[in-house]
């Protein structure tokens, strides 16, 4: 790691001018770390190319199911389901107030 020392001492006018700051900031890329530029590129690489890959593989379509392959018992559960708990409850108290009328 490059370790920078600035070392400011006032002296005269003390106007900062902005090139003066350019030059103690130094440029971007000299701040930058090349091992965290080349770990950052390559980090892009391998994500783009696994989703390119991801979104080029083809699925195979999901085979719907016919009524006639499926087998009788489950086909039974399916036609004569029970009626849900509400709906029993409705025809109660239906019931129930035809009753008492």
């Amino acid at each position: 790691m490059r370790q920078e020392q600035v070392v400011v001492v006032g002296a005269g006018s003390g106007a900062i001018t902005s090139s003066m700051i350019r030059k103690v900031r130094g440029s971007l890329m000299h701040k930058t770390e090349t091992r965290f530029l080349i770990i950052g590129i390559l980090s892009l690489l391998l994500h783009g190319g696994l989703i390119y890959y991801l979104a080029s593989i083809r699925l195979k379509p999901v085979e719907s199911a016919v009524i006639e392959e499926i087998p009788e018992r489950f086909a039974k559960l399916i036609i004569d389901k029970p009626l849900p708990r509400e709906t029993k409850k409705q025809q109660k108290l239906e019931t129930d107030t035809k009753a008492t009328q």
